[in-house]
């Protein structure tokens, strides 16, 4: 396993931790994070670039969400859940942000200084 933190913008720290052994990739916001959903969005978009561009299109992943709060420990909830559950409510996108935008056919430069 690796970790590393990485600095999406203003108040945006989060952790992503890589397993091998599993091929999973973790997030975790940083207490400072004031917008989750943001990151979750530009990584996911990072993963549709690269898959594009490098995978021809044959990188596949699903997203889903831990629980951390005692009432519901460790209980696993897809994306399409989240928008019901209080304790993800900061995983939602914020300010506009438009999470559905396909940067498939951006130049790699164009691409990272949109994020």
């Amino acid at each position: 396993s690796s970790q590393a933190k990485i600095w999406l913008g203003p108040n945006l720290p989060i952790f992503l931790l890589a397993n091998k052994n599993s091929s999973t990739i973790s997030l975790m916001a940083d207490s400072t994070n004031t917008n989750p959903g943001r990151c979750l969005d530009i990584v996911l978009s990072m993963l549709k670039k690269m898959n594009a561009d490098v995978m021809s299109n044959n990188l596949n992943w699903k997203v889903i969400f831990q629980s951390t709060v005692p009432e519901t420990l460790d209980k696993l909830f897809n994306r399409n859940e989240i928008s019901e559950v209080e304790e993800f409510s900061s995983w939602i996108a914020q300010e506009g942000y438009d999470s559905s935008a396909s940067h498939a056919d951006t130049d790699i430069f164009v691409f990272l200084n949109q994020i």
